[in-house]
């Protein structure tokens, strides 16, 4: 006679008894008393729950997809509006020579700029490319159509020859960085 039951790590096995230990049994005796017992039910049951769980799980992601690819096409024209919106900022001059100065001098030079674009500018952060040159900047937003002004300081202590500077600014206009330029030739006290 065979018997048929599942272990604890779910693999049914199949045992023969000896015939003496029951008298009579059919097939669909023995499939109905496996189906019948309620720890083989349940497993069938989480089995099949777990699969339909799959089903919905798969079939609701591949509707959110679809649905995110919808909406990314409906959104272009709005991302296209945005970028309408930038703004663009314009030096009237990007370079700046003091000429020759005395070793020691601090000597300051104004670049003006106007917002050209569409949306307020703004200047993150603006950095000297070294601790001898300082800028100032708007904090605030600029306008688009106003004008705005980066103050740049340049300490010559210490710095005999040549020098070459440079200002960079970060803003969210595109391109986000503008690189400001400063020159100057540094007369040593010692001449």
């Amino acid at each position: 006679v065979l018997e048929a039951y599942f272990t604890s790590d779910l693999n049914l096995v199949y045992q023969i008894q000896p015939k003496s230990v029951f008298k009579s049994i059919t097939f669909t005796a023995l499939i109905n008393n496996i189906f019948n017992d309620s720890i083989i039910a349940t497993i069938i049951m989480k089995r099949t729950f777990f699969i339909a769980s799959l089903v919905a799980i798969t079939l609701a992601s591949c509707s959110s997809a679809t649905d995110r690819i919808k909406s990314t096409d409906d959104s272009a024209s709005g991302t296209e509006a945005m970028m309408d919106a930038l703004p663009t900022i314009a030096f009237a001059e990007e370079f700046h020579d003091f000429g020759e100065v005395q070793e020691g001098e601090v000597v300051e030079h104004t670049f003006t700029f106007t917002n050209e674009g569409e949306g307020p500018l703004i200047i993150s952060n603006a950095q000297g490319s070294c601790g001898c040159t300082v800028p100032d900047w708007p904090r605030q937003p600029i306008a688009p159509g106003q004008k705005g002004q980066i103050k740049v300081s340049f300490n010559s202590t210490g710095r005999a020859g040549r020098q070459d500077k440079r200002v960079t600014l970060t803003t969210n206009a595109v391109p986000q960085s503008k690189v400001l330029n400063i020159t100057s030739t540094v007369i040593s006290k010692d001449q």
